[in-house]
């Protein structure tokens, strides 16, 4: 583990108590403080375009290396922010969207879904499956398309491609899941291991986030709770997290849901990485080495899915 790894993990144990017993509109007003809004003042990431794009009348982003070809522009990763369906924004994700482009030669799109609790399942859901029908439509086929997403987002990556399942639309080529949050009844046994080692998410904050963004929903649907939906014949996976999460069984759990029924997947865990930390590559080596990995992965699968459809 690295020494910035070490120092993030102690000043994020600070912000977990800042955040503990705090009820959910409050915590949602300070995440936005710490994180929202200093992003949106942010400079864009050195190489980067960003540009603001309307699909389906969804808010998104595109966030791509300048040096990308013509060709790559054409290939896809649709990219679902984390923050507990609560935050996070483009803005928040914009420097981890631009090293997946960079990494994985492909132009990252964020989607801007509506957050709780003004808009509750299934709206951020819809709005996702119809940012990539439009995107489908405008020629982008789905072997140069791949989902991804950190923690809550993560969530979005498998239960958008289940919705899509049950519409009879075409899947991406591949997926991608940063510690995801895939699990809102928090049966996995991390959620009690790890949570003292868990060093940034408060477990009550997360209790409150599943039940306002499930609205009377029961928790254990497979499109709130992925970890319960049957993934036959989904794309390749890729699954990385941090062995102190307390969602880490969350990844452990899709991992083995995914070769249940015979899904290819990779799983990695990152022993003592924070919470989503790809999203701290600015700063930590392993984020910024996990997202060279995915890169990897989807620069290797899309080159697998474009041979078997010639």
């Amino acid at each position: 583990m690295s020494w910035q790894c070490t120092l993030s993990n102690a000043v994020m144990r600070l912000s977990k108590w800042y955040m503990h017993g705090k009820d959910f509109t409050a915590a949602k007003a300070a995440m936005i403080k710490m994180a929202d809004k200093p992003a949106e003042k942010a400079p864009f990431p050195d190489g980067a375009t960003v540009e603001k794009v309307q699909f389906s009348n969804v808010n998104c982003e595109w966030v791509y290396d300048a040096s990308l070809t013509e060709e790559q522009k054409q290939q896809v990763i649709l990219y679902f922010h984390g923050g507990g369906f609560f935050a996070g924004s483009p803005a928040t994700h914009r420097d981890a969207a631009h090293r997946l482009s960079v990494s994985a030669r492909m132009r990252t799109l964020l989607v801007d879904y509506s957050l709780t609790p003004e808009h509750v399942f299934p709206v951020a859901l819809n709005q996702a499956v119809s940012v990539y029908q439009q995107l489908l439509s405008s020629g982008i086929s789905a072997n140069k398309i791949a989902f991804g997403g950190d923690s809550a987002g993560g969530n979005m990556t498998l239960a958008v491609m289940k919705q899509l399942q049950h519409q009879g639309i075409e899947l991406p080529f591949a997926g991608f899941c940063i510690s995801p949050w895939a699990d809102l009844t928090h049966s996995g046994h991390s959620w009690q291991r790890n949570r003292y080692k868990e060093a940034m998410i408060p477990q009550a904050l997360l209790k409150n986030a599943a039940l306002v963004y499930a609205s009377g929903e029961p928790l254990d649907n497979p499109l709130i709770s992925p970890v319960f939906a049957d993934l036959q014949d989904f794309p390749p996976l890729y699954v990385i997290a941090g062995g102190t999460e307390i969602l880490v069984d969350d990844a452990n759990r899709i991992e083995q849901q995914a070769q249940r029924c015979g899904v290819k997947v990779e799983k990695k865990i990152w022993a003592k990485a924070p919470h989503a930390f790809t999203t701290m590559a600015s700063f930590l080596p392993e984020g910024r080495e996990a997202i060279n990995d995915i890169g990897s992965f989807l620069i290797a699968t899309q080159s697998s899915a474009s041979k078997t459809a010639e």
